[in-house]
């Protein structure tokens, strides 16, 4: 049993699938015992699935599952689809099945170009508000299959990042060090990020801010209130007096 790894958000259901676990065991048992004729049974029970749960360390969309079981270790893998449907979500969920797209969007040329127009800084350094410059980021809307170009894309990135396993993040990116093919795969995830935009292409990076405002501004228009429009004149309704004569 304590071959079986999981991980769960909530205690409750971890306690389930563990109980779960230890009846299939069970069943198991009793038909390994009709078949060799003698009965098998694993009680007290000593051993028990390895799931870890909790808001931290138990969400599979931000956690390195690494640290949950040696991916060498691992001969399976298998998981539940979101049982809640987008327009059901809260506002969390929807930022757990955003996580793994925009991640792979956030160091692309797209956003730092936004990021270094916006940002507000501290002498030299930038100041990376929330409320200022990632919530009103203007994200693309990809087509499915856009989306699994971009993630492709990503898992590239971070492939070309496991080559260099001696160097920190400050080598692999430093301008002048940056290894090639690191540099190729950025340059592949910036180009379907650009494709999910309906562009292939921009000929300066002030190209792709004013692009940036124009789909915030876009996007804005629906959430402004309606302009009041000039006042228009009462009428007397008073009739005016008759020029025929009787």
């Amino acid at each position: 049993m304590d071959r079986f790894h999981g991980i769960e958000i909530e205690e409750f259901p971890a306690q389930i699938a563990q109980v779960a676990l230890w009846m299939t065991d069970h069943q198991m048992n009793l038909r390994i015992s009709e078949e060799v004729g003698s009965y098998y049974h694993r009680l007290p029970l000593r051993t028990s699935p390895n799931i870890v749960y909790g808001p931290e360390k138990g969400n599979a969309l931000r956690i390195d599952w690494s640290t949950v079981v040696d991916p060498k270790d691992l001969s399976y893998i298998l998981g539940n689809p979101p049982f809640v449907g987008k327009q059901h979500q809260n506002a969390d969920q929807k930022a757990d099945m955003e996580t793994v797209f925009e991640g792979a969007q956030g160091t692309g040329l797209m956003h730092m170009a936004w990021v270094r127009h916006v940002c507000g800084r501290l002498k030299s350094d930038y100041r990376y508000s929330n409320s200022l410059v990632y919530n009103n980021f203007p994200w693309p809307e990809p087509t499915e299959a856009q989306r699994r170009a971009i993630e492709a894309a990503a898992q590239e990135v971070l492939d070309a990042r496991t080559k260099f396993p001696g160097s920190t993040l400050a080598d692999l990116y430093d301008p002048i060090t940056m290894p090639p093919e690191l540099a190729r795969a950025h340059a592949d995830l910036d180009r379907a990020v650009d494709k999910a935009y309906g562009r292939t292409a921009f000929a300066s990076e002030m190209e792709r801010v004013a692009f940036l405002f124009e789909r915030y501004e876009a996007l804005n228009r629906p959430l402004l209130p309606p302009t009041r429009s000039g006042r228009k004149r009462r009428e007397s309704g008073r009739s005016k007096p008759s020029s025929t004569r009787g």
